[in-house]
């Protein structure tokens, strides 16, 4: 990964991800320019020329429309993941609940 000018400040995922949101509902051609080209967004967001090597992908949830994304499967299948890894895995901030209505409503 190429820094642009100064070391960028690290984030969590959890905070990239919070960033973009908040950025995304307040400018709309931000978050257009993030659903058609979200490795270079994700890049500059971070503080960095590229990220090579990886592809993301940003989809935009609706009303009656649920994403879940499955991380990879560890290499190891009779290793257990810590919880330490299971906890940056699950995110453990977003809770799912159920209502009466046909869309589940998530929590952040």
């Amino acid at each position: 990964m190429t820094s642009t000018t100064s070391q960028p400040e690290p984030m969590t995922r959890e905070e990239l991800q919070a960033k973009l949101i908040a950025k995304a509902w307040q400018d709309e051609s931000f978050k257009q320019e993030l659903l058609s080209n979200p490795t270079a967004v994700v890049a500059r967001e971070m503080g960095l020329d590229n990220i090579p090597g990886m592809n993301i992908q940003v989809v935009e949830e609706t009303p009656t429309t649920y994403y879940l994304v499955l991380p990879p499967k560890p290499t190891d299948d009779t290793e257990e993941l810590s919880d330490a890894e299971l906890e940056a895995v699950a995110g453990g901030r977003r809770r799912l609940a159920m209502t009466k209505s046909p869309a589940p409503l998530c929590e952040f």
